[in-house]
């Protein structure tokens, strides 16, 4: 279908990483690195931080307390209660990558 033009935002709740890696998706389970961590996954999407990413999302921002912290990656579909997985943009790893390709 087709995309919103408008930027559009939802709170979403970090999820605890050994619990994201018993999710019950060949993806996940057991595949996910320090360099990425969870988030959202509900099906709401109210300011109890429910929400979800979804298709088109990919590259967004994670902003917490007006700081970037990471960026949507994948997931399995939109708000089906299953989280979506973002990288960790404060990982050593990914600070050097950044740093690498970044234009100065």
């Amino acid at each position: 279908g087709d995309y919103n033009h408008i930027l559009q935002q939802v709170r979403i709740k970090l999820v605890v990483f050994e619990l994201c890696q018993m999710v019950d998706q060949p993806w996940y389970n057991g595949t996910l690195t320090g360099r990425m961590f969870c988030a959202g996954g509900g099906r709401g999407g109210g300011p109890d931080g429910g929400g979800d990413a979804c298709q088109g999302d990919s590259g967004g921002g994670a902003v917490s307390k007006n700081r970037l912290v990471g960026l949507s990656s994948f997931g399995y579909g939109c708000g089906r209660g299953v989280p979506g997985v973002y990288v960790n943009v404060s990982n050593p790893g990914i600070i050097s990558w950044i740093r690498q390709y970044t234009v100065r």
